[in-house]
């Protein structure tokens, strides 16, 4: 820059350096520190070659200038992944035969269903902390009988995400019939038709709790 370049950035300089040609210029500049009313005096010099441009700019002594410098950059730290709940319903009926809970009871769309839901927990990116399956029976039966039948069935689909390959803390109970679904199905009496009806009832709910992927 010139010398009028200068001057119309920061104005006169407040040193006299002579008439003929000076080479450099001075400026004081007073700056608050922040304590109350104290504050630092610093000088800033301007340099010219001998055809009156400028060469550099700096500060007189390393106390102003390390003032003056720009605070570093504080590192942010990452925000933490969210935390995702999902539910996934099973049909207790295309899971296992009617009225059966054992592994050697399960049916082939119900084995289809449990390998997809094992492919989903193990795949890369998705961070598995905890599952809750809890059993499900209809209102048929007794209280006791289908508390242990949604009991057996919470732990046999355990047991079968546990030898695909998941390998996180899951927790198994029963809700025996305590929890239907179902609002309209009349009747006692166990009836194909009431056992059609009642088929919502009859499930295996897996409460997932992990961290989303992130993007």
């Amino acid at each position: 820059m010139s010398k009028n370049q200068v001057r119309e950035l920061i104005s006169y300089p407040h040193f006299s350096e002579g008439l003929f040609g000076p080479r450099e210029w001075n400026y004081i500049f007073n700056f608050r520190t922040g304590k109350g009313h104290e504050f630092i005096t610093c000088q800033y010099m301007v340099h010219f070659d001998k055809d009156m441009k400028s060469q550099d700019f700096h500060w007189k002594g390393p106390d102003c200038e390390a003032m003056l410098k720009p605070p570093a950059p504080v590192a942010m730290a990452a925000a933490p992944a969210p935390v995702m709940h999902k539910r996934i319903t099973l049909s207790a009926d295309a899971l296992f035969a009617f009225d059966r809970s054992d592994a050697s009871d399960m049916l082939p769309k119900g084995r289809a269903e449990l390998d997809e839901l094992a492919r989903a927990l193990l795949r890369q990116g998705v961070e598995v902390q905890s599952l809750q399956i809890t059993g499900h029976a209809d209102r048929l039966g007794s209280q006791a009988y289908n508390q242990e039948l949604a009991l057996r069935r919470a732990g046999t689909v355990r047991d079968y995400l546990k030898a695909a390959g998941l390998r996180v803390p899951m927790q198994v109970g029963s809700s025996g019939a305590r929890e239907p679904v179902t609002m309209n199905c009349k009747g006692t009496a166990r009836t194909p038709e009431l056992i059609a009806c009642l088929q919502p009832d009859r499930r295996v709910v897996v409460d997932i709790t992990g961290q989303a992927p992130s993007k």
